[in-house]
């Protein structure tokens, strides 16, 4: 059994060095991101929702597409594009989702790296000294 205590024994206290600045790259307006030349800020997880939505759509219209051309055909074709092609149209909306997935959760893992950081106090002597 372990003992009571604070889950994470290495906190750093807040103070006036390592505070979290109030405004965090992600916070920049859609103008100020597009243009920021050093990427510390993503637009990428703002255009997602969209990017999906397109993908949704687009989806939706080519099984509908494969399905009643499938239909027309008759016989042994409409019965196999009955089946197959909701399902093809599915897989294809599956990976969709999981790439777009990736995608936000790879920027994510950026943002909150930059803001453990910030809050930590660290990488601007590092950063200093990698740009020397």
């Amino acid at each position: 059994m372990v003992a009571p205590g604070p889950r994470h024994a290495a906190r750093v206290p807040p103070n006036e060095e390592n505070a979290v600045p109030d405004r965090t790259p992600a916070d920049r307006g859609f103008f100020a991101s597009l243009f920021d030349l050093n990427f510390t800020s993503f637009i990428t997880l703002r255009f997602i929702k969209i990017i999906y939505g397109i993908a949704l759509v687009l989806i939706g219209l080519a099984t509908l597409v494969f399905f009643i051309a499938g239909l027309s055909r008759g016989g042994v074709t409409a019965v196999a594009s009955f089946f197959l092609v909701p399902l093809a149209g599915l897989a294809y909306l599956v990976v969709a989702r999981i790439y777009l997935e990736l995608i936000a959760v790879l920027f994510r893992i950026g943002e909150n790296t930059t803001k453990i950081t910030a809050a930590l106090g660290g990488g601007s002597d590092r950063a200093e000294t990698l740009r020397a």
